[in-house]
This record gives C-alpha cells, structure tokens and sequence, in this order.
C-alpha cells in the first residue's frame, strides 16, 4: 500500500526536523508529535517510559512484516531458541499478574 499524502508530509516534516537538530548539534534523541508538535525527545527518556516489548505472534508485528512485505528474519535454527524464549517470557508475564 503506497503511502497517502499524510503519511508524505509527516515523514517529510520529521526528517528536516532530525536533520535541522542534528546539525544543530544535538545527538541521542528521536523526533514524534506530541500534541500536534513535532518534538525532539531524548533516547533515555523514551526508554524509560514503556518496557512493552513486541513478540513474533504481536497483531502489530505481524501487521508491519505484512504491510511492508518483509519476510520472517528468524532462520530455522533461531526459530526454536526465539519461542523457547517467548514461551518462558509469557509464563513469567502471567505469573507476575
């Protein structure tokens, strides 16, 4: 699906707003809108703030690697270690509720 023309202008609007505070000096820090502004925000603050982590099986993954037609990275051999891995988190994220 081709990008509309929001979807342009806002891309367009964060990459001169990334440049211009790049070469303005400023590392470590990510650009979104925030009230209908678009902002500079720090890496640490944006890790601080969500410890939310996406899994293969998340409906927003799944619907980005649809939307962008990106294939599945996990080789046969990753695949196994990666749901072991996923199966524990669960259970320790069940358990903790």
């Amino acid at each position: 699906m081709p990008a509309n023309s929001f979807d342009v202008d806002l891309a367009n609007r964060l990459g001169f707003s990334l440049v211009h505070h790049t070469m303005g000096g400023f590392t470590g820090f990510g650009c979104g809108v925030v009230r209908e502004q678009i902002v500079a925000i720090p890496f640490d603050l944006i890790t601080q703030i969500s410890n939310r982590k996406i899994t293969r099986k998340d409906h927003e993954w799944q619907s980005l690697l649809a939307s962008t037609g990106q294939p599945n990275f996990l080789n046969p051999d990753n695949l196994q270690f990666a749901l072991k891995v996923e199966k524990e988190q669960y259970i320790l994220r069940k358990s903790i509720v």
